[in-house]
């Protein structure tokens, strides 16, 4: 019986993620292949595509997903998600319900608030850090 729990359970898994509301900070439980959700705390819709930056934008970015900021691109833009990876330079506010991550040679100029930090030797942040439960992102 306990075999035929945990492989549920591991199947349940790979049907299922989680991603976090941008606008309040809720974490929420999604089918792998869902693309939008509405939250179950503030009612608005959650959208959740992964965003790879692979070039320079000028534009704000929201996802309840990820975003990936590549070595070579520029976001002149704040971020919100549920999880940021920084290769490359962004020019705005980060703000994420989870992890924030900046790699080596990453460069930030703006705020961050996130629950967690991952900051490699060699990136540079010029800006105020909230680490921690994040607070609910202002509108």
């Amino acid at each position: 019986m306990i075999g035929l729990a945990l492989g549920r359970r591991q199947a349940v898994d790979r049907l299922v993620r989680t991603a976090a509301c941008p606008y309040c900070g809720k974490e929420v439980t999604v089918a792998r292949e869902a693309i939008s959700v509405p939250c179950a705390a503030c009612n608005r819709r959650i959208e959740l595509e992964d965003l790879l930056v692979a070039e320079n934008i000028g534009r704000d970015l929201m996802t309840g997903a990820s975003v990936l900021v590549r070595a070579e691109a520029v976001v002149s833009g704040n971020i919100c998600a549920g999880e940021i990876i920084v290769h490359g330079t962004v020019r705005g506010n980060l703000w994420s319900a989870g992890r924030v991550e900046l790699a080596r040679g990453a460069r930030v100029n703006g705020d961050i608030r996130a629950r967690h930090l991952v900051l490699e030797e060699g990136a540079s942040v010029s800006g105020r850090l909230e680490i921690g439960l994040p607070p609910r992102r202002r509108r």
